[in-house]
């Protein structure tokens, strides 16, 4: 068993690798007076990937538990019956929902999210988890500095990219004088991208301050490079995300009264990459800052406008929410003229999950999250300058710093959330919130092992 050990934590590194992939089998196209990417039913390569690994780990699980080699508390432990009442709702949820099909596919990757959680949380090694979320950032940004150079995606079905240069229509892109191609990466919108690469950034910086000389030199590296793919997606919610992590960490560095030019040397090296790129590309960036601008004006009055649409469905069912996934469909009904691409979801993950699910679920849903945080960060308060640390995988934890990666990763993802639809609306963004949340819980696991 200790081989099918083995196997289970290395898939697991290679689901985390492979994760921003975005090749999928379409089995049933979402069509509503046009191309409907809401209403799309597929299947992904990582999907299938992560059914062996749930699959592989339940058969662990259960050889283990004949065994008795691990025993499980079902009195004291409240864990399974909090995972219980959440499936319960969603399952509700998913049978009221104005499309009960549609919900049922998004309750499913829901499940998935559940799944690698679980699976991260029993058989992953933080260190290795942090260094492959790196690594596969690192891919993308070669992805995005060819793409931002020839200002084209070329199209790979086996990658999951399709064809996007500037001339296309709907592409997103920054027009002054010309239209610049923003960067995709292999994912679904450069918004997207965006939000990755701030992730693995904060996870860059976490391993900068906990990791040891030579390790440091290659993780100041990768936070060069991952800066440079993240500034290149022009997207304005996932530099914000990432500045104010920045922030947390780097305050809280201070408190620990870190070496002072342990500190100073991240912050001037993305500070010489800002002004390298203000300097090249000063244009771009003031258009994307511009008030007047054609586009980002339009964007702008777009997003304000689905707050609206949003009210008036959410006034319509706020009681039992029109079911998870079925946003884009309840508008569609709202408003039977919009075309395809006005289709889109309200621009707040937060407001989404309260649209779908209502406000009595919501509440139920939320408090169960709750519980669900007490039961594993269970972190003891101490005085920041205290130099109590534990050894785990290599890597140097502080208690002070602990928390500062429980803050950082969180506000970073509540930063997405409040600024983009992403997080609950994509297969992707389901995902990475459970990757991130089993960043957190395998720090609160090597605290109190």
């Amino acid at each position: 068993m200790s081989t099918l050990r083995k196997i289970i934590e290395y898939l697991t590194y290679l689901f985390v690798f492979l994760l921003p992939l975005q090749t999928r089998w379409i089995y049933k196209p979402g069509w509503l007076n046009g191309p409907w990417e809401y209403g799309t039913f597929s299947l992904y390569a990582t999907e299938i990937l992560l059914g062996i690994l749930t699959l592989l780990s339940l058969i662990y699980l259960i050889y283990k538990l004949q065994s008795k080699q691990i025993s499980v508390q079902l009195k004291s432990n409240k864990l399974p019956l909090i995972f219980i009442s959440i499936l319960l709702l969603l399952l509700l949820n998913c049978l009221l929902s104005l499309n009960p099909e549609l919900a049922f596919y998004k309750l499913s990757h829901l499940i998935f999210a559940a799944s690698i959680f679980f699976i991260i949380y029993l058989f992953g090694k933080l260190k290795i988890i942090y260094w492959t979320i790196i690594s596969s950032a690192a891919i993308q940004t070669v992805f995005t500095i060819q793409q931002f150079f020839s200002q084209k995606v070329f199209a790979n079905k086996w990658l999951g990219m399709a064809n996007q240069t500037p001339d296309i229509i709907g592409v997103p892109v920054i027009e002054n004088s010309v239209r610049t191609l923003r960067v995709f990466g292999t994912l679904p919108h450069p918004n997207i991208l965006g939000g990755f690469l701030a992730i693995a950034l904060i996870v860059n910086l976490i391993i900068y301050f906990q990791s040891q000389k030579k390790e440091k030199i290659f993780s100041l590296i990768f936070l060069a490079f991952n800066f440079i793919g993240l500034i290149l997606t022009f997207s304005r919610s996932a530099i914000i995300a990432f500045f104010i992590s920045a922030i947390i960490i780097f305050t809280c560095q201070i408190k620990e009264k870190t070496n002072f030019k342990k500190i100073i040397t991240p912050v001037i090296l993305g500070l010489s990459i800002v002004a390298i790129f203000l300097f090249s590309y000063s244009d771009l960036f003031l258009t994307r800052l511009s008030a007047t601008n054609p586009v980002e004006k339009l964007s702008r009055e777009v997003r304000l406008s689905q707050y609206h649409q949003a009210s008036n469905i959410f006034q319509k069912h706020w009681f039992l929410g029109v079911g998870l996934g079925n946003y884009t469909f309840a508008l569609r009904l709202q408003h039977p003229e919009f075309k395809n691409f006005d289709l889109q979801p309200v621009h707040n993950s937060f407001f989404l999950i309260l649209l779908e699910l209502g406000i009595p679920a919501t509440i139920i849903l939320f408090f169960l999250i709750i519980l669900f945080l007490k039961f594993f960060l269970k972190i003891p308060v101490r005085p920041p300058c205290q130099n109590t640390s534990v050894s785990t995988a290599g890597i140097t934890l502080h208690t002070c710093s602990r928390k500062t990666v429980v803050m950082s990763l969180l506000l970073g993802l509540i930063c997405l959330s409040l600024l983009d639809h992403y997080l609950l609306s994509f297969y992707f963004g389901i995902i990475l919130i459970a990757l991130v949340f089993s960043l957190i819980y395998l720090n609160s696991k090597n605290q109190n092992s």
